[in-house]
């Protein structure tokens, strides 16, 4: 069909006269076209034509600003409706979906009443005042999304939206809802993120169906009674609201899990908040809670607690009940002792303490052996026990990072006009100009080497995004989240022509250059940084550093990783405080020897590079901790000398097809080992020396006479298998510190003297060949979980004891489920 014959029959059916559409049906037959087509074109031609007056001309014009809008599998995407459209009795029948997002309407008309097929509308950001009555007939919607709307109220013919599961009114300007909605019998989620709310309905307390509230940001002040009725309701958000007190029914919710009340004036919690058993995340930041409930340790499934810069002084005993928890948060609050029944604490990941009045910490903190971290800024804490030191795998923060230099400090205080004219003078870089600047710098109380340093990056920002930088307000406004007092100079790079001034960057401790591809060079000037510590040069475009680099002997932590670096200068062995060297995936096929020559190198991570060997001059490492050489594939061979790395604590040789010399059993401190694919078949018999050995992954290797060695490391606490296909022995017995065994992709089955294991908190079973786990491990009291993926398990013992979790492959979750009906089963790894 040509344009204009097209053109005639749209301008029939637009008359709306049904002469007209009889004729322009007739038409259609004869070109073998489809009317329901046209008939939907011309039902949102006539409503862009009568909403966008000013955007549609002639019929091709209009039909270029519909074409995104139209097309055979997607037609009607953004609609409206017009009470002169023909009378079809089906029409729009199978319409589901309807998006008039962003389109500036300013009404609904009454005809949207017609869609009762549509289940999901979304009406957001548009200037519509307010819903038509007819919005009740939409029976079927289960979706409504009105975010940023202007309406001001509902309509008392809203509670009729029967199957309505999903309701958004973020940043809407509505404050009250009518009495009708509580008659949403299957809504299930409703957000008012940011809108005008200032009380709910009584009827609220209807909604049997409601998972999900956000009333974030809303200036209500209490909630109904009725409250305590939603007994479905599994997440609730009140912060920042001008909520003071919660109801009494509140310990109705047994459903809740997450509860935030953040930067509220709640004081205290209700008494039935014990109840709330399945509550999993709490957050009372900035609340005016003064302390706990003493049974707030019937809350068993709280994993989550937030109590950050409340007035809270100390922690009910009850605390160490909370089996379950993982994080606590007690930042910028009064607490200045940890109750010892928090011992009990055994999944605790981490604890955060800064800026409290906490002066030690107790012993027992050592022995919760999935504690991660601790932080414990601004406290009374200085130093460190003993028995924290010991513990490799708990990281104690104690300082906060040093604060660099203060580019854009609170100490200047001047206009920004004033400030603008010192650095233009600055950025001339003539010696004049620069000493006039510092004689207005005293004049305006200015540091002037924080305004040199400032120039420094400016200078720098200026070259590299020419076309990003005009006037000095908008080069300040690029470089703010830059420069902060914390984290000062996260980009920059050297210039030599720079003022020279002495003292310039002394205060200058870390640079950030990573993923900056114009790095192509470090000038000599680099050395200038006599205090730098920390520099990050990973994923640069760096072929080698400047013979100058080895003057930097503050250095302390250097990344060179996924850089094309192929050697190093001989300079770089005079780095003598450097302790950390990140070194992964470089363009060096030859170990660089200079390294060896790091008197106080602690850390290196090697992964992925092409070298063909070790030096024997690696044993100069004397402090080296951590030795990462995983995916060094080329390396056949693994010098003697790596047994006087008598410090060495960790080495992963994950896939690295050597050999382990013999010299492997006098790495006494040796405390993680990875052998993952490396092929082996047999292990030396020094190897049962490793007597302070605590994880070991031996992924794949086929030696008949592993366990043999494996039982003489006593102290073995993590053990993962992968890819065995022989029985595990009953001799895994011995092993009696294991606290984790992860069998994966094994064709094997455990032995029943696994009992013996009575530290064993958790066993991973992933793409393992076992039908069936021993009667023995319901006798082990600590087994918290199981993880299955994967696994042919078809049984589980008599009496399996329900503390232990038993966590499946979310994508087999239904699948354990239906096989084991009498156990639970949670999908979250």
């Amino acid at each position: 069909m040509n344009t204009e014959k097209r053109s005639n029959i749209i301008s029939l059916l637009l008359t709306g006269e049904q002469t007209n559409i009889d004729l322009a049906q007739q038409l259609c037959k004869g070109q073998k076209v489809d009317f329901d087509e046209f008939l939907e074109e011309v039902f949102v031609l006539s409503f862009w034509a009568e909403i966008f007056p000013k955007v549609i001309g002639k019929y091709k014009q209009k039909k270029s600003q519909l074409k995104h809008l139209l097309s055979n599998k997607k037609v009607n995407e953004r609609l409206i409706f017009n009470d002169n459209l023909p009378k079809e009795e089906n029409y729009f029948s199978n319409l589901k979906e309807l998006n008039l997002s962003e389109l500036e309407l300013g009404i609904l008309p009454e005809s949207i009443g017609r869609l009762t097929s549509v289940e999901n509308l979304n009406l957001g950001t548009n200037e519509i005042t307010e819903l038509p009555e007819s919005i009740g007939k939409l029976n079927n919607l289960k979706e409504l999304k009105l975010w940023d709307a202007l309406i001001l109220t509902l309509p008392e013919s809203f509670g009729n939206l029967e199957s309505l599961e999903i309701l958004f009114l973020n940043h809407a300007q509505i404050t009250t809802l009518p009495e009708s909605f509580g008659k949403l019998k299957n809504l299930k989620e409703l957000r008012f993120w940011e809108a005008k709310i200032t009380e709910l309905p009584n009827s609220i307390g209807e909604l049997e169906s409601l998972e999900t509230l956000i009333l974030h940001k809303n200036p209500i002040s209490q909630l109904p009674e009725s409250f305590g009725k939603l007994k479905k309701l599994k997440a609730l958000s009140l912060g920042e609201t001008q909520i003071t007190s919660l109801p009494k029914s509140f310990g109705e919710l047994d459903n809740l899990k997450e509860l935030g009340l953040t930067n509220t004036q709640i004081s205290e919690l209700p008494t039935g908040f014990k109840n709330l058993k399945n509550l999993q995340k709490l957050t009372l930041i900035n609340t005016q809670i003064t302390e706990l409930p003493e049974d707030f340790g019937s809350l068993e499934n709280l994993k989550d607690i937030s109590l950050n810069e409340t007035p809270l002084n100390q922690l009910p005993d009850s605390i160490g009940e909370l089996e379950n928890l993982e994080s606590l948060y007690l930042n910028d609050t009064q607490i200045a002792v940890l109750p010892d029944s928090m011992e009990n604490l055994e999944n605790l990941e981490s604890l955060a303490l800064n800026n409290t009045n906490i002066s030690h910490l107790p012993e027992w903190l050592s022995e919760l052996d999935n504690l991660q971290r601790v932080d414990l800024y601004g406290t009374k804490v200085k130093t460190l026990p003993d028995y924290i030191k010991d513990n490799s795998d708990l990281r104690v923060w104690i300082d906060e990072p040093k604060k660099k230099t203060s580019l854009v400090g609170e100490s200047i205080q001047v206009e920004d006009k004033e400030k603008s004219n010192i650095i233009s003078l600055l950025m001339t870089g003539e010696k004049t100009n620069i000493d006039l600047a510092e004689q207005l710098t005293k004049g305006q109380k200015l540091d002037f080497n924080e305004l040199l340093e400032e120039v420094f990056i400016l200078s720098f920002w200026e070259k590299a995004f020419p076309k990003r930088i005009g006037k000095y307000k908008q080069k300040k406004s690029q470089l703010k989240p830059l420069l902060t007092d914390e984290k000062i100079v996260k980009k920059l790079t050297f210039d030599e022509d720079l003022p020279k001034k002495d003292g310039l960057f002394s205060n200058l401790i870390g640079i950030d250059l990573s993923w900056e591809e114009n790095t192509v060079e470090l000038a000599d000037s680099v050395a200038q940084l006599k205090n730098l510590r920390s520099l990050d040069l990973a994923s640069t475009k760096l072929e080698t550093l400047p013979e100058s680099f080895g003057e930097l002997n503050q250095l302390e932590d250097l990344r060179l990783d996924y850089a094309p670096i192929n050697h190093l200068p001989e300079s770089f062995g005079r780095l003598s405080n450097l302790k950390q060297l990140g070194f992964k995936e470089t363009k060096c096929t030859v170990f660089p020897e200079v390294i060896s020559a790091l008197p106080a190198l602690e850390k290196i991570d090697l992964y992925h590079n092409q070298f063909t060997e070790l030096p024997q001059s690696i044993s100069q490492l004397t402090q080296l901790k951590k030795l990462d050489l995983s995916c060094c594939r080329e390396i056949t061979e693994l010098p003697e000398s790596i047994g006087e790395l008598k410090d060495l604590q960790y080495l992963s040789l994950s896939n690295v097809k050597a050999k382990l010399p013999k010299s492997i059993g006098k790495l006494n401190n040796l405390q993680e080992l990875d052998l993952l694919h490396t092929g082996l078949t047999e292990l030396p018999e020094s190897f049962k020396q490793l007597n302070n050995l605590k994880r070991l992954n031996v992924g794949h290797i086929q030696t008949h006479d592993l366990f043999d060695k494996i039982t003489h490391l006593t102290n073995l606490e993590v053990l993962e298998l992968g890819g065995w296909e022989l029985p595990i022995p009953e001799s895994i017995e011995k092993l009696t510190k294991l606290k984790y065994i992860e069998l994966i992709n094994a064709e094997t089955s455990l032995p029943n003297s696994i009992e013996k294991l009575t530290k064993l908190k958790k066993l991973g079973l992933r793409g393992v060949k076992m039908s069936e786990l021993p009667q023995s491990i319901t006798q082990l009291p600590k087994l918290k979980e199981i993880q299955l993926a994967n696994a042919d398990i078809d049984k589980l013992p008599d009496g399996f004891d329900e503390r232990c979790k038993i966590k499946v492959d979310w994508r087999e979750g239904d699948a354990f489920r239906k096989k084991f009906p009498n156990h639970q089963f949670s999908s979250n790894f």
